[in-house]
This record gives C-alpha cells, structure tokens and sequence, in this order.
C-alpha cells in the first residue's frame, strides 16, 4: 500500500467510520430503548455469532456510507455561517494589512527623501 493513501485511510475513519457508528449505536439505542440493549449485552455469553467478520464489515460500510452522508450535509448546512463569517474575518485582516502597509511606504519614502 502506497504511503499516500495512509492519511486518507486515518480521515476516513475519524471523519466518516466513527461518526457513522456512533448514529448508528444512536439509532439502535434509540429504537430497541437503551434498557433493552444493555440487557442484550449483558446476557450475552457468545452463542450467537453477532460479531464476526461479514456482521463488521457490513456495520463498517453502512457506517462510512452514513458518515459521508453526514459530511455533506454538515458542509451544506453550515458552509453558510462559516463561509460569512470568514469573509468578515479575511477582509478585517486584509483592511488592517494594507493600512500596516501604507504606513511603512510613507515610512520608507520619508527616509528615502532625508
């Protein structure tokens, strides 16, 4: 495997598997009442093969699936206040370093003229 594609493989799963898979817990919580899992998860002793290789991939895939959802909407809903606010903050700091900028030139030609 290339080294390039480690960084994306570490955004993946930080930006898209985990919060997909916590939705996910969010969901099943939420439907089946948190009462009902803890209880499932606390007679569970193995008999059921509920966590095995293709019940974690398919979790896995519905999880990046519903993370890249999530990112879209979050970019698409929020892109706006922070896309405002930012284009205050950039032309604050653009006005402020052409005022700094002016005042060195007259600095400068003040000393160039002595």
């Amino acid at each position: 495997m290339p080294l390039s594609l480690i960084p994306q493989l570490f955004y993946d799963l930080i930006a898209r598997i985990i919060p997909g898979m916590v939705v996910t817990l969010l969901f099943y919580l939420g439907f089946s009442g948190p009462a009902n899992v803890i209880q499932k998860l606390s007679t569970f002793q193995g008999k059921a093969n509920i966590f095995g290789f293709w019940s974690f991939f398919v979790v896995l895939i519905v999880s990046y699936i519903l993370g890249f959802i999530l990112s879209e909407v979050w970019t698409i809903t929020f892109a706006k206040f922070t896309n405002k606010r930012t284009k205050r903050i950039i032309t604050k700091y653009l006005k402020e370093s052409i005022d700094e900028h002016k005042k060195l030139w007259k600095y400068f030609m003040a000393m160039k003229s002595n």
